[in-house]
């Protein structure tokens, strides 16, 4: 277990230094607006992707078991590459591993009427790079009643991300999750999301008013989060992204 742990850890501060390619400076050099929307793609994807990895609702307070309704999250959602996606293609071309991805930190947090609040953030990844998000699960129902063991909730979100002289992106998702809680180890869930976004291209490069636009793509994923110590979880997931691949690891305190 302490070994799984070490190599989780090892892999985000891994994922923190190692960047082979800064993806907005090819952006900056490759810019065409036949471009643009592939481009646009593969961010509303890292953007939207594994927000949610759980239906049940956190609760605003609980005495058994004892909670604050508190979830703390480190992940990194990875996403291959879209065919069309001629920048990032051409930046990648000479890398085996032609996934884009960022780390994301998200709290989580119960509210009463089975609402929970959640905001997400990103930042210093890429040079001027800045990322957050905010949205709202609501759990629809649980069943068997007082057990929660099966959960179903619907999510929305709202996420902003910023270049800083290089562009400027908003994205937004709407997902149906259901998950199967209360259970020793392992609460898998899955999930059908769609997702939307726009680009605008900053005036500072000079280009003129370009922008980049996406709509309604799907989002369909699975994973499991694995408890290994009291509070800390495991996170792994699996997602087929607008028809490419895409996974997630993280790491999470739920108190």
């Amino acid at each position: 277990m302490k070994k799984i742990i070490v190599y989780i850890i090892t892999f985000f501060i891994s994922l923190s230094i190692i960047q082979a390619v800064d993806i907005f400076e090819e952006f900056k050099t490759n810019v065409q607006q036949q471009y643009l929307n592939p481009f646009t793609k593969d961010l509303a994807g890292i953007t939207c992707g594994n927000i949610v990895n759980n239906a049940e609702s956190l609760k605003f307070f609980s005495t058994l078991p004892p909670s604050i309704g508190l979830n703390i999250r480190l992940y990194v959602p990875i996403k291959e590459i879209d065919d069309g996606n001629i920048i990032l293609q051409n930046a990648f071309q000479s890398e085996n591993f032609k996934y884009i991805f960022i780390p994301v930190l998200q709290l989580e947090k119960g509210l009463p009427y089975n609402i929970d609040l959640i905001a997400r953030f990103s930042g210093y990844f890429y040079k001027g790079f800045t990322f957050y998000g905010l949205g709202l699960r609501y759990n629809i129902f649980s069943l068997p009643p007082g057990m929660s063991i099966i959960n179903i909730s619907i999510a929305g979100f709202y996420n902003f991300l910023k270049v800083e002289d290089v562009l400027d992106m908003n994205s937004n998702s709407l997902s149906l999750i259901v998950s199967l809680n209360k259970i020793p180890v392992i609460s898998p869930y899955i999930l059908l999301g769609v997702d939307n976004a726009e680009m605008e291209i900053s005036e500072r490069l000079n280009l003129g008013k370009l922008k980049g636009e996406f709509s309604y793509g799907l989002r369909y994923e699975v994973g499991a989060n694995i408890s290994f110590l009291p509070l800390l979880y495991l996170n792994l997931g699996y997602s087929k992204i607008y028809d490419k691949n895409a996974y997630s690891l993280g790491l999470g305190l739920k108190f």
